[in-house]
Formats: C-alpha cells, sequence, structure tokens
C-alpha cells in the first residue's frame, strides 16, 4: 500500500513537470530578442548639432513581430534644457517627418546613467528593411554647453 502511495506521488510530480514545459516553452519564445543594437560599451554622447547612431543587426527579424526602440541609461553632466527628435532611417540622415519616432528628455537625470530609467517606442511600421539601421537623434534648440548628455543603450528590440 505504501509503495503504490508512492508511486501514485511520483507520478503526479512527473504530470505536474510535464504540465508545465509547454508553458515554460511559450513564455521563453515571448521573451524579447534584441535586433539591433550599438557597438561598444561607451554609449552615446550627444552634441549640440544632430546625432547619428548605427543600430548594427544582431539577430534577425522574424515576420510579425512587435519591434520597439528601447533607450536607456540616460545621464548628463548638467540639463540640457533641450528635448531630442528621434528619427528612425530617416532618408538622406536628415530629420524626416515620415522616420520620426518620438522625443526624449534629460530632465531629472545626473551625471550617473540612471539605470532604472528607459524609453520605448513602437516603431514595426518604421522598418523598411532588415539588417543594420540608423536613429538620427536631434536636439530642438542649442544644449547647454556643459550637458554632456549621454544614452547608455539604444536597441532594437523584437517581441
Amino acid at each position: 500500500m505504501r509503495n503504490e502511495k508512492l508511486y501514485l506521488s511520483a507520478l503526479l510530480f512527473l504530470g505536474a513537470i510535464a504540465a508545465q514545459a509547454p508553458a515554460r516553452a511559450q513564455a521563453e519564445s515571448a521573451m524579447p530578442n534584441v535586433i539591433a543594437e550599438t557597438e561598444g560599451a561607451g554609449g552615446v554622447r550627444l552634441g549640440t548639432v544632430a546625432t547619428s547612431v548605427k543600430l548594427l543587426a544582431r539577430a534577425p527579424l522574424h515576420k510579425g513581430s512587435l519591434v520597439r526602440l528601447v533607450l536607456r541609461g540616460f545621464s548628463a553632466a548638467a540639463a540640457p534644457g533641450v528635448i531630442y527628435r528621434l528619427y528612425l532611417d530617416a532618408p538622406d540622415g536628415k530629420a524626416d517627418p515620415s522616420a520620426f519616432v518620438g522625443d526624449i528628455n534629460f530632465y531629472d537625470v545626473g551625471p550617473a546613467p540612471r539605470t532604472d530609467r528607459f524609453v520605448s517606442f513602437d516603431v514595426t511600421a518604421r522598418l523598411a528593411k532588415t539588417g543594420g539601421h540608423t536613429l538620427l537623434i536631434v536636439p530642438l534648440g542649442a544644449p547647454a554647453a556643459a550637458a554632456a548628455p549621454r544614452i547608455q543603450t539604444v536597441e532594437l528590440v523584437a517581441e
């Protein structure tokens, strides 16, 4: 009798593990996938004029994926006092309304990268090509000279 209970317990335990496998596989397949990112660990330093950022292809984009432009780790020595416009794959590397993604700012950041702060934009409809992409970051106005704003990480993430 005792062996039967032990056998039943083992079967129930193994059944519970087997039942979790499809859910675990589905969760892992739903994890975000970085498909393009900036090269190197230095981040992106913004100046007083437009900054062009190359995003190098890292993984293929699967059809039907939602793609987000994700920027993390904002820092600045002083408040730049301006908003920055983002353009993805702008024609001729110039700010063009057809390539507009959104705006970012550096308010409430200091010299240490804010790892708790990130912004994300849905760019699925803007991806006309696969592989590498270029992000154009344009200040609206003249940033404070001492600001030295920096973005630690820029990525294209597929979900």
